[in-house]
C-alpha cells in the first residue's frame, strides 16, 4: 500500500562512555570482520515491531501510546553484559543487554495487550529487552568474540532514566535504515 509505513515502538537509549569506548574496542578487534556496525545515535530497545502499518493503524496506535503512557511512570534501566544472537553456532546479532526491570516489563505488556485487543499482530516471542551494537555478515576471529563476551559479562555500562517512548518509522535505504519519530510520548503516572 502506498502510504503504509515500516514501524515499530522502542525507546532510545543514548550511550554514555563506558559503552561508546567498549564499542570502540569491538570495531578495533573485529576491523577485519564484516560487521555492520548500528550508528550510536540510532541506539534503541525496541518494544514491538509493527512491519507494514496504514495511516488508520498509524493513528490508532498513536492512541494506544497516549494511554499507556498515563499509565505508566518514569524509570531507570541498567545497560549490562554483552551478548550475541546465534544461528546455526554463527553470530548473527552482537548486544547489551538490559537487566531484569519490572517497570519495562510492565510497559511492554501493558502496549502487547492494548496492540492485540485492537487487532494488531505481534512477534510470537519472549521479550528479550537489548540493543543491538552490530549486525554480523562474517566474523574473522571466533574465539575473539566468545572471549570479549566472556570478558564483559557481569560488566554494568551504564543507566538510563526512560521519560518517553518513541513510535518510529523504519526506513530502509541501501546505506542502512533511518528511523525517523512518528510520535514520543511521555511516561506520565
Amino acid at each position: 500500500m502506498k502510504n503504509n509505513k515500516r514501524t515499530f515502538i522502542a525507546i532510545k537509549i543514548p550511550p554514555q562512555k563506558a559503552l561508546k569506548d567498549t564499542i570502540q574496542a569491538l570495531k578495533y578487534k573485529f576491523e577485519k570482520s564484516k560487521i555492520k556496525w548500528v550508528n550510536t545515535e540510532d541506539f534503541h530497545l525496541t518494544l514491538h515491531f509493527l512491519g507494514e502499518t496504514s495511516p488508520e493503524q498509524i493513528e490508532k496506535i498513536n492512541e494506544i501510546l497516549n494511554c499507556t503512557a498515563l499509565q505508566n511512570a518514569p524509570f531507570e534501566i541498567e545497560l549490562k553484559e554483552l551478548g550475541a544472537f546465534y544461528k546455526n553456532r554463527q553470530p548473527l546479532v552482537i548486544w547489551v543487554g538490559i537487566a531484569e526491570n519490572k517497570k519495562l516489563t510492565n510497559l511492554f505488556s501493558r502496549l502487547r495487550e492494548s496492540l492485540s485487543e485492537n487487532g494488531f499482530i505481534l512477534e510470537d516471542r519472549p521479550f528479550s529487552p537489548h540493543l543491538t551494537l552490530g549486525r554480523v555478515k562474517q566474523i574473522e576471529d571466533f574465539d575473539m568474540l566468545k572471549s570479549m563476551l566472556i570478558h564483559y559479562k557481569n560488566v554494568l555500562f551504564q543507566k538510563a532514566d526512560i521519560k518517553e517512548v518513541y513510535f518510529y518509522e523504519s526506513i530502509l535505504l541501501p546505506s542502512g535504515p533511518v528511523y525517523k519519530p512518528i510520535n514520543i510520548v511521555k511516561l506520565s503516572q
